[in-house]
């Protein structure tokens, strides 16, 4: 148990520890620079604001960032709320109610709610997709991540191109653990989803990993946007704090430059580690999964701390997970490499 937020260190047991682990990836929780811009925007909107959106007077700022933000992801509109978990219980909630909802494997419990969860492969689920827009009598709703950032697999949606054009439904993607961090200008996995005339696409993200603000967002139609609005589970909740978006909407050259350096980091180690075999990950994505346990106490003994913990809950697998953030410098990923290979090593790989 740490009294300290870890980034690039994690001081434990009386030892300062590399650490490779957690949702940072562009390291502005301990970034100094962005907490300045937190500070500004406290000096600027107070330190909370617990009202709610509906009342009134409205505050600019939570519209100039929705704007952003809607702007940025390339769709209409976009709602933030406190949290990434907020965003889909927000969203769940509201398609429960007009129509019926469909879980793929993989989705995120902010996502879960009453329908129908498919717990097989992705690729297998994706084939019963046409039967499910078949059998459908009300609207239908597919909840589904874009990437398993603890196995470090994203989910391909090439066959979305094989359903029927004369059965309309709603895709909703949670990418929390890709805008920000994956694709140009962090714009995540949605750029790689096909758009299709009868699919309506709506995304959904915590802005609390790779953007470094505690809140979350929904992202889609005009008219959907507006909708969930006018939710009392909107209406009834505090809002994203001002200041966080004020950071967001000032940080940008921070955010540029994190994902300038984060690039150069994971492809020199992605190069580095690639001929061990050891890990499961994929380019331009800063993490990688490993079904090697013994690697965590093993580099834990060279200064290293990897997280290895079950998730989603206490009962689920062990996962085994290592993650480079833009904190790193490249001594760090030095330091990593040369540990991984001496694990290989006594493995005999």
């Amino acid at each position: 148990m740490l009294d300290h937020i870890p980034g690039r260190f994690a001081k434990w047991q009386g030892q300062r520890l590399n650490y490779f682990g957690g949702t940072s990836y562009l390291g502005l929780a301990t970034s100094p620079d962005f907490a300045e811009l937190i500070k500004a925007g406290i000096d600027r909107y107070g330190s909370n604001y617990g009202g709610s959106r509906l009342s009134s007077p409205r505050i600019r700022i939570f519209e100039e960032a929705e704007a952003w933000i809607a702007q940025w992801v390339g769709l209409p509109a976009a709602l933030t709320v406190s949290s990434g978990s907020l965003a889909g219980q927000l969203l769940m909630k509201y398609c429960a109610t007009v129509g019926e909802c469909h879980y793929a494997p993989g989705t995120h419990p902010a996502l879960l709610g009453p329908g129908q969860a498919y717990t097989e492969d992705f690729d297998a689920w994706s084939q019963k997709v046409p039967a499910i827009l078949e059998k459908a009598a009300r609207p239908v709703f597919i909840m589904a991540s874009t990437v398993d950032a603890i196995h470090s697999r994203r989910y391909g949606f090439e066959w979305l191109h094989s359903l029927p054009a004369n059965r309309p439904f709603t895709l909703i993607l949670d990418d929390a653990h890709g805008v920000g961090v994956y694709g140009d200008e962090g714009k995540g996995f949605l750029p790689d989803v096909p758009r299709l005339p009868q699919i309506e696409l709506v995304l959904t993200a915590s802005l609390a990993k790779a953007m470094g603000v505690p809140g979350g967002f929904v992202a889609g139609s005009e008219a959907l946007i507006q909708r969930l609005w006018q939710q009392a589970f909107f209406g009834g909740a505090s809002p994203i704090l001002p200041p966080y978006l004020y950071a967001l909407l000032q940080g940008q050259g921070l955010y540029q430059e994190a994902r300038r350096h984060l690039a150069q980091l994971q492809g020199l180690l992605r190069s580095k580690i690639a001929s061990t075999g050891l890990f499961q990950s994929f380019s331009g994505y800063p993490v990688w999964y490993t079904a090697h346990e013994g690697i965590a106490p093993f580099l834990l003994q060279h200064g290293i701390l990897i997280p290895q913990f079950h998730y989603p809950t206490p009962s689920s697998p062990l996962a085994t997970r290592m993650v480079v953030s833009a904190h790193h410098e490249l001594e760090d990923v030095e330091r990593l490499q040369i540990g991984i290979h001496a694990f290989a090593q006594q493995l005999d790989l």
